[in-house]
């Protein structure tokens, strides 16, 4: 909306009194923090926003409100102890911190105890447009824009002999509660399969609009992809009975396999979707939902 809020802190002595953090922009739309900072993601309208941050992954020294440079078009931030991430309108994610936004950007083990003070993509999700991240002390959620999630954790890190020796399950697509895909690839215990084709987004597959903020009557409506535009980032959809439309692919989720070959079934196919997830310092959770596969 048009209203501006402003980022507020409280008095360090005797009752907690709200007021501005000298500095910092108003129109501040979201908050993450970290034991020792605090990001702040300033509206700049429908095409996301700046982001702000004041202190530091460590305690010292306390770095003052400042942009966080190199990023633009923001509409989701995450932080955690040592680790920053942000989204972008595209979807793509970038981080910026510690250690653990290091191991996650899968840099050389001589500069895994550094600070990264440029943010820089992550690369390891196969391209895949993500919706929402959530950062913990060993472990990182991702939420794509079809509907998937991503596990990242972290099992050990040591240092042996002045080198750092890591490992760590890197990002495996988890398989949710009522997923009709699910339990299909290999036996219980062993390693998950590749993932198929069955979520990327491709010409003539067909698709469900999500998440539409300014033409929010056209969510759930069910098309057919046509071409993607490069310069603008948008798919140009089919809409069943209507004409096409641009959507970004954020907001675009895949019909399903079964759904888009016309299985027979004696009940309605349906497919899990990730909606979002949160992280704790060894542990996440993840809130989906089993819905009917558009056909």
């Amino acid at each position: 909306g048009s209203e501006e809020f402003e980022v507020r802190v409280g008095e360090e002595e005797g009752a907690w009194r709200p007021k501005p953090v000298p500095g910092v922009p108003p129109c501040a739309v979201r908050l993450a923090c970290g034991p020792y900072h605090t990001l702040a993601l300033l509206s700049a309208g429908k095409g996301g926003g700046r982001v702000w941050q004041w202190g530091d992954v460590s305690d010292t020294p306390q770095a003052p409100p400042h942009p966080v440079q190199g990023l633009e078009r923001i509409v989701q931030v995450a932080a955690t102890n040592d680790a920053n991430a942000a989204i972008d309108a595209d979807g793509c994610v970038l981080l910026w911190g510690g250690s653990l936004a290091n191991l996650l950007l899968e840099a050389p083990p001589h500069v895994l105890g550094g600070v990264r003070r440029d943010p820089a993509p992550l690369r390891p999700l196969r391209g895949r447009a993500v919706r929402s991240i959530s950062l913990g002390g060993s472990i990182a959620t991702a939420v794509t824009a079809d509907g998937e999630v991503w596990l990242w954790t972290l099992s050990s890190l040591a240092s042996v002999a002045g080198t750092v020796r890591r490992r760590f399950i890197e990002w495996s697509r988890l398989e949710l509660p009522g997923d009709a895909a699910a339990g299909a690839g290999g036996e219980e215990g062993g390693e998950a399969d590749e993932p198929d084709e069955g979520p990327v987004l491709r010409p003539g597959r067909r698709v469900t609009l999500c998440g539409l903020q300014v033409r929010a009557d056209l969510n759930g409506a069910v098309g057919r992809l046509q071409a993607f535009d490069s310069p603008s980032g948008r798919w140009a959809v089919a809409l069943d009975g209507a004409a096409s439309v641009r959507i970004k692919p954020i907001n675009l989720t895949p019909v399903t396999p079964a759904a888009e070959s016309g299985e027979a079934s004696s009940s309605p196919q349906r497919c899990a979707v990730g909606l979002a997830s949160a992280c704790g310092s060894e542990h996440a959770l993840v809130l989906c939902a089993s819905l009917p596969s558009a056909r």
